[in-house]
């Protein structure tokens, strides 16, 4: 898989947020431990980072590690929307640019929130399932353990 862009500062894999017209504005550091971090005040809402180059399907999902991970293993490339508050505006980005492209939305399966006290949903499918209503796109959720009877 090539680099798509991303830079190393240290230890920290740094990923670049741009706007659809392909201006950084902001940049995600991952930690070794997964720990995700923004710059201080950057912008984040309606910035994504593109990996590989658009086709007849356009992958789209919250993190990097999701959609580096899918593009790998369909060729196919993916809009990394960087939170389940951005899928939808990274899906309408992508639907944009690339009206012909057929949208997948890859959903985070949040399930371990939904018996939080104060969370009490499933925030990456919800977003998951929003993203693929505003732009008509298709939705690929994980399995599940549970799935396999």
């Amino acid at each position: 898989m090539s680099v798509e862009g991303l830079r190393q500062d240290g230890n920290r894999l740094l990923v670049p947020m741009l706007d659809a017209d392909g201006v950084l504005w902001n940049l995600q550091a991952i930690a070794p431990d997964g720990s995700k971090r923004f710059a201080v005040g950057g912008r984040q809402a309606g910035l994504f980072c593109l990996l590989g180059d658009p086709g007849p399907v356009m992958l789209i999902g919250e993190g990097f590690a999701t959609c580096a991970a899918a593009r790998r293993a369909t060729g196919y490339a993916a809009a990394v929307a960087f939170s389940a508050a951005n899928m939808t505006a990274t899906a309408q980005a992508m639907a944009l640019a690339y009206p012909d492209a057929d949208l997948v939305i890859l959903a985070d399966d949040d399930a371990h929130l939904v018996d939080h006290p104060t969370i009490g949903k499933n925030i990456g499918l919800e977003a998951a399932r929003a993203a693929a209503l505003a732009v008509g796109g298709r939705l690929a959720i994980p399995p599940r353990e549970d799935d396999a009877a």
